[in-house]
């Protein structure tokens, strides 16, 4: 078996090993029991697995009634520890990296230990597992990964960017160097200058992903003609929906330069002639760089 990359695993698991009445000595030793909590951690300056055995400070009790057993995937036995201390080392070159293990604290006469094991997270929150075993994790611990879809919203004339987590765990998402509250950051302005930084951040393993640099340039669109407004308006009169003739403008922001039956905006007047069927005439338009105005706009009589 080869050896546990020191360099990349941190934290293998923290369990809870509850014991209801402990392993109970032996005829010939006094009736005790014990209310244990074993925590099974990885230790990777040493490169070892360490079980460490709480509540029972007599590790000679230990050492004369139980031992533990590990195992492999599969369930086969690959080897027992004795306890000599309530903190038990194991060399971790007998277990090889992404390997799946468990253990067993029994007695040495072979008889069952009543032992229930419990598997939290290393933050103690909810248990994610529970058996008869206690399990080892051996899975190196890497920096988290993600990647990013961006998206330039039309009618903002800003970004909307997703963060992906590559294996599906809880992280904060950072934007130049500023905390996020979603993994879906909108309106993010354009810059054809500036290189956007982000970053995601795993807070239970307390690991950083790479910086990864985010080009969000502007998005130069065509100003739409008198004649194109003209259409979009006698479609929209037919039943056309108006939001997917706003898409062959590019969405750019069109006002109008007086109000139409109330409407104020060229999206409301849209909205408008769509419900009410009526037929217009566009006069004049106007455009001052990504603003378009719709200087006239008036109901065919």
């Amino acid at each position: 078996m080869r050896k546990i990359n020191s360099s990349v695993v941190t934290l293998l698991l923290t369990m809870l090993v509850i014991f209801f009445g402990g392993c109970n000595s032996n005829s010939e030793s006094k009736d005790e029991s014990y209310d244990l909590v074993s925590e099974c951690r990885y230790d990777s300056e040493k490169e070892q697995v360490v079980i460490i055995v709480h509540g029972c400070d007599d590790y000679q009790y230990l050492k004369k009634n139980c031992q533990i057993k590990f195992y492999d995937e599969f369930g086969n036995s690959l080897f027992n520890k004795d306890f000599n201390d309530t903190i038990v080392c194991i060399d971790g070159s007998l277990f090889e990296d992404y390997g799946s293990y468990s253990y067993k604290i029994v007695r040495i006469d072979g008889q069952e230990c009543n032992v229930s094991y419990r598997t939290v997270t290393e933050s103690g929150k909810q248990p994610y597992k529970s058996g008869k075993g206690g399990e080892i994790d051996v899975s190196p611990i890497r920096e988290p990964d993600f990647a990013y879809i961006k998206k330039f919203n039309k009618s903002t004339r800003k970004y909307d960017v997703t963060i992906q987590i590559a294996d599906g765990r809880e992280c904060q998402v950072y934007l130049d160097g500023e905390l996020q509250n979603s993994y879906m950051i909108k309106g993010i302005e354009p810059s054809d200058k500036h290189l956007y930084e982000v970053y995601v951040y795993d807070t239970v393993n307390q690991l950083k992903s790479e910086v990864k640099e985010l080009e969000l340039k502007t998005v130069k669109t065509n100003a739409p003609t008198k004649q194109q407004i003209q259409e979009v308006c006698d479609k929209v009169a037919t039943g056309v929906m108006p939001g997917s003739m706003l898409e062959q403008l590019n969405m750019m922001e069109t006002r109008l330069s007086s109000p139409f039956h109330g409407c104020v905006t060229f999206q409301a007047a849209l909205n408008y002639i769509y419900a009410n069927e009526i037929s217009v005439i566009v006069d004049d338009v106007k455009t001052d760089g990504s603003i378009v105005t719709i200087v006239s706009i008036k109901e065919k009589k």
